[in-house]
């Protein structure tokens, strides 16, 4: 671990395999690293001059936006801190590329393309080595604090692993359910979440249900039976589900609908959504929205008028068994009413 103190007096920390840089204070660390404690007390910590290659970096490096133009030592020094892009590796010749290539394998700070790796098998299988090191420490150190930041290849090796530390599950399922489940869905690794997570998911992070449902319809894969009940008792998740299911052009459950209509404006919201979509409209809908307040019923009726779609009988009679005509406002409807 690498604790860097800036020129304001605060503290920046690492834990070397990602190089990653986090702000926090001397109380964070200690809650984090308890076993630092009597460290920092005794004053063990003492201030280490920046010099050699990291006294060249911030000297020549830091501010480049980039490394082209550099010479192939100084490229390869940038490569130690910053990560390259598809287009700075492009402009390496590859017969000059090995060194910076360990270089950036070594630094550990973003993905090194595939098409660059190739041509170097023993480095390659490095890189994969290093990156599963990585991982695993990051999974094991793993704070409320800490953003999301896998990177692309760093989240194929997340998917494919067969255990993960609980710690690490409940706050990822807790405050990142949303990057958890497409990294999975991304790796088509869906079969990776364990009744127990779904059931978390449900508890802690019911907005992330819909996501995952489409991921699941979207992989062929059979929808476990705690996710559909846990959709399916918020009537807000039954909707926000059945959106994201139409937009990727498949029906709604029947058993989503059958748990609906017992909320009329959910109801109303849904139906709403399928008119714009030009679906056919289910029949459970239409009765219940025929059946519920007026004001969900007329407000229906109205927009599919005013943008020239035939109304279903079941709510233009619904309707005229109120004694409310379409064209009448809900203002002067209510006055009527009193």
């Amino acid at each position: 671990m690498l604790v860097d103190v800036t020129k304001d007096g605060g503290f920046l920390y690492n834990n070397i395999s990602d190089n990653n840089d986090r702000p926090a204070t001397i109380k964070e660390i200690l809650l984090k690293y308890p076993v630092l404690k009597s460290a920092f007390e005794n004053g063990i910590f003492k201030s280490v001059p920046i010099e050699g290659n990291e006294k060249r970096f911030y000297e020549k490096i830091y501010d480049a936006g980039s490394s082209e133009g550099l010479n192939m030592e100084d490229t390869i020094l940038y490569a130690s801190f910053k990560e390259l892009s598809k287009y700075e590796w492009s402009i390496i010749p590859v017969g000059v590329r090995e060194p910076v290539i360990k270089a950036a394998i070594e630094a550990n700070v973003g993905d090194v393309p595939l098409d660059v790796l190739k041509d170097y098998p023993a480095l390659e299988r490095r890189y994969w080595v290093k990156k599963k090191q990585g991982v695993e420490l990051e999974m094991n150190e793993w704070d409320y604090n800490d953003d999301w930041d896998f990177t692309p290849d760093e989240s194929k090796i997340l998917a494919n692993m067969d255990h993960y530390p609980e710690k690490f599950l409940s706050i990822i399922i807790e405050d990142w359910s949303k990057q958890f489940i497409e990294m999975l869905a991304s790796s088509n690794r869906l079969d990776k979440m364990t009744p127990h997570m779904i059931e978390t998911m449900v508890d802690e992070s019911p907005y992330s249900l819909p996501l995952l449902y489409v991921n699941f319809r979207n992989a062929n894969m059979e929808i476990p039976d705690n996710l559909l009940d846990g959709i399916c008792y918020m009537p807000s998740l039954i909707v926000n589900t059945a959106s994201l299911l139409i937009n990727n052009g498949y029906n709604v459950p029947e058993e989503m609908l059958k748990s609906l209509i017992v909320n009329k404006s959910e109801t109303s919201r849904l139906l709403t959504i399928m008119i714009r979509a030009d679906l056919d409209l289910p029949p459970i809908l239409l009765k219940a929205v025929a059946k519920g307040p007026v004001i969900y019923l007329h407000s229906i009726v109205k927009y599919m008028e005013s943008t020239g779609m035939k109304v279903p009988k079941i709510l233009m009679n619904a309707l005229k068994t109120r004694g409310v005509p379409v064209d009448e406002t809900f203002a002067s409807y209510f006055r009527r009413e009193d």
